[in-house]
């Protein structure tokens, strides 16, 4: 019999927040798995599979202590709980983003959610954390008592976790979904571009890396964790030798665009490993002073790609597996193509 794993749902956020509150309104019907000194454990059923909710217990734990408890399964989706009127909600996120950094090795795969608390209370600030660096997509404004926003919480979670569910079968993780579900993204994208929005940034990568396999570059993802500054590394035969290519996908839904700094690191990355080239991919674009840059990156063979490219490349994947496209040129022009002046 195949065994079901399911990430688990970790609420972070400081005493007072709310975040017992919350967990009782996403599982209205939840079993009492675990108190422990540190967390409070409950469990839900999501798409069929018992899915563990992890409650945070109060605040005279280190932040540390919490996420050494919750770090024994390696696929995780973390909600960041903070206070409409917090003041400081900044500062008590970063200190969040900190702790979970310390254990992120032990992650497989991570998803944040950015959940405003007790909006009932009254005035409700406007919150961006874009200069974080890490994904959080749009805020969820939740009132608990009123059962405001939970609703759209819970069909975001459950999305979430449903496609992070694992089957165990004969020893081997397969992965349920991700083939059929990256290939309907790649089919969908070409046909509205505005999808691009809804995509999390490790599915964009599993798009851009299933687009390039499909052309025939022999692909590999990078760890979502530890990537060495690329996240994909793609490789071809080019008169009788194997040639190797970086690319790094950055995928901003907040509207965040990498800067001089992001791509010259990609650039060293490059110059590191000798490799054959890099193509530095943002479905946001850039700012102005990378693509004042694009001279002097094509001399290094490193191209930028926005939204164009990537909409390029689900074409092509389209083409192919319908058996409507074969390469024109050598895969590297063919990997250049469509970028920012190339």
């Amino acid at each position: 019999m195949p065994r079901y794993i399911s990430p688990d749902i970790i609420i972070l956020g400081e005493n007072g927040v709310g975040k017992t509150s919350l967990m009782h309104a996403l599982s209205p019907n939840y079993n009492n798995l675990m108190d422990t000194h540190v967390s409070r454990i409950r469990s839900v059923v999501i798409k069929g599979v018992t899915t563990k909710i992890i409650d945070n217990a109060e605040e005279i734990y280190s932040r540390n202590e919490i996420m050494e408890e919750v770090a024994d399964n390696k696929r995780v989706v973390v909600l960041f709980a903070i206070n409409a009127e917090d003041g400081n909600a900044r500062g008590v996120l970063h200190k969040w983003f900190q702790a979970l950094k310390r254990y992120e090795k032990y992650y497989e795969v991570q998803r944040h959610i950015l959940v405003i608390t007790k909006t009932d209370w009254g005035r409700t600030r406007e919150f961006d954390f874009l200069d974080y660096g890490i994904d959080l997509g749009k805020p969820f404004y939740t009132s608990a008592l009123r059962h405001e926003g939970i609703a759209e919480l819970r069909e975001h979670i459950n999305q979430l976790v449903g496609d992070l569910i694992v089957v165990m079968e004969d020893s081997e993780s397969i992965y349920i979904f991700i083939r059929e579900y990256i290939d309907k993204i790649c089919r969908r994208i070409p046909e509205d571009s505005r999808a691009i929005l809804d995509i999390e940034w490790p599915d964009m990568e599993r798009v851009v890396a299933t687009t390039l396999e499909s052309m025939g570059f022999s692909v590999t993802l990078t760890s979502l964790a530890k990537d060495g500054g690329k996240d994909i590394v793609v490789s071809c035969i080019v008169e009788d030798s194997i040639q190797k290519y970086y690319i790094e996908v950055k995928h901003w839904r907040g509207g965040g665009k990498p800067g001089v700094k992001a791509v010259s690191k990609f650039v060293e990355v490059n110059a590191r490993s000798f490799t054959a080239g890099g193509l530095f991919l943002s479905s946001s674009g850039f700012t102005k002073e990378v693509y004042s840059m694009v001279g002097r990156l094509t001399t290094e063979r490193i191209y930028l790609g926005d939204r164009t490219k990537i909409i390029s490349l689900c074409e092509q994947y389209v083409k192919s597996k319908d058996g409507m496209w074969m390469p024109y040129s050598i895969l590297p022009q063919t990997l250049f193509e469509d970028t920012v002046y190339g």
